[in-house]
């Protein structure tokens, strides 16, 4: 398969409480925030890789999927239709909002509103991070990993690798929850991301959102600072099994987790060999007793 995605390379939430959303960006996360409709929070020298829309209900309003160039573009588009699922151009005023060149927008096979994209622009001024960090492990990675919770999560995995054409990291069974999870990736990131089992109730959700720090204090820091101002935390510090990364998950405002984290390995394709976990952490990644 030639023409394949290349990162997640953007997220648009509604939300129900903007305000908290602003001090968890400014206060824990770092981010910049460009004010307008909606509100932008910037992690590097993209215009922004997170907008939040205010609404009555949380949740996702779109995950975006990056191509390199207008051909592969029109190719994965092509693909998409092509497994028989409508996909629609954006308008002017859509395209100009996410600053990009053009996208289509569908619905994945488990109901999940996806974006696919060309042409990002870059914004005219550096990345001012809200407070003192090191900055955040983008670029040509993208914005980090999401983590939905499928209904149908082989359909899922069917589409995002033939249709998109991510490739496949590795798979995970957790013994203690009975959940299956698939990790995919499209770039070095060890996945940018991965679809899990869900029960009825939680299926459509998302489970969490990961970006990932150039430096394993600043996840230390916002650790203390999640402790410090009462922001919930979801899993304590810890480190994965399959990606080894250094983390803790806080609860979003809107009730989904972001994880922040630190020092996960990377993938190259012409060594990687998949495995299947059973555990999902060497250590930590505890439930807090107040989450």
């Amino acid at each position: 398969m030639s023409a394949a995605v290349t990162q997640l390379g953007y997220a648009g939430f509604q939300v129900r409480d903007l305000a908290a959303w602003r001090g968890v960006a400014t206060e824990i996360m770092g981010f910049e925030i460009v004010d307008g409709e909606p509100t932008c929070l910037r992690l590097d020298q993209r215009h922004h890789r997170i907008a939040l829309y205010p609404g009555a209900a949380d949740g996702l309003a779109y995950a975006a999927w990056e191509a390199a160039n207008a051909a592969d573009f029109n190719a994965i588009a092509g693909r998409v239709r092509a497994a028989g699922i409508a996909a629609t151009h954006g308008t002017r005023e859509e395209c100009e909002q996410r600053r990009v060149a053009d996208f289509v927008k569908f619905r994945d096979p488990n109901g999940f509103a996806i974006e696919l994209y060309h042409g990002p622009n870059a914004a005219p001024w550096p990345f001012v991070p809200s407070r003192p960090i090191s900055g955040f492990k983008t670029g040509a990675q993208g914005l980090g990993h999401i983590v939905l919770r499928c209904a149908d999560r082989d359909a899922g995995v069917k589409f995002y690798t033939e249709a998109l054409g991510l490739r496949l990291t590795d798979t995970a069974e957790l013994a203690n929850s009975h959940m299956k999870a698939t990790f995919l990736h499209c770039n070095p990131r060890h996945h940018s991301l991965a679809l899990t089992t869900a029960a009825p109730e939680t299926a459509g959700q998302v489970s969490h959102l990961m970006v990932e720090t150039n430096a394993m204090e600043d996840v230390g820091r916002a650790y203390e600072r999640c402790q410090a101002k009462g922001v919930p935390i979801w899993l304590s510090l810890g480190q994965h099994t399959n990606d080894r990364m250094l983390s803790f998950y806080m609860r979003s405002p809107s009730g989904f987790g972001l994880e922040l984290g630190y020092g996960a390995i990377e993938v190259d394709d012409a060594t990687w060999q998949v495995a299947h976990w059973q555990t999902g952490s060497h250590w930590g990644h505890k439930p807090h007793a107040a989450s």
